[in-house]
């Protein structure tokens, strides 16, 4: 989870996205869509109805929002709404990072 974290952080900062937006990003970057924590969730990348895999990585991100990761304390946060989509983004919660 922290590598996928990190890897997020590292292309979109603290900045609010949607998961249909993740989805299409890791479509077009392998390297990001490696990091992907879960095999299940890997594996419904490559499925061709984007919503299915945009809704699973929903669902495993709510499951892990608010949880700390890594050395950086790096948290999942769900952080408003956009056209009637969950925004979420990654903050750093240790000083200095």
């Amino acid at each position: 989870m922290e590598s996928f974290l990190n890897e997020w952080r590292a292309q979109l900062g603290d900045r609010p996205t949607t998961t249909a937006d993740l989805s299409e990003m890791m479509r077009l970057d392998e390297g990001f869509a490696s990091t992907l924590p879960s095999a299940g969730l890997a594996e419904s990348l490559g499925d061709r109805k984007s919503a299915s895999f945009s809704i699973k990585l929903g669902r495993f991100l709510e499951s892990r929002a608010g949880s700390r990761y890594g050395p950086k304390g790096l948290v999942v946060e769900r952080c408003g709404e956009q056209q009637n989509a969950k925004l979420w983004r990654v903050t750093a919660t240790q000083q200095g990072q």
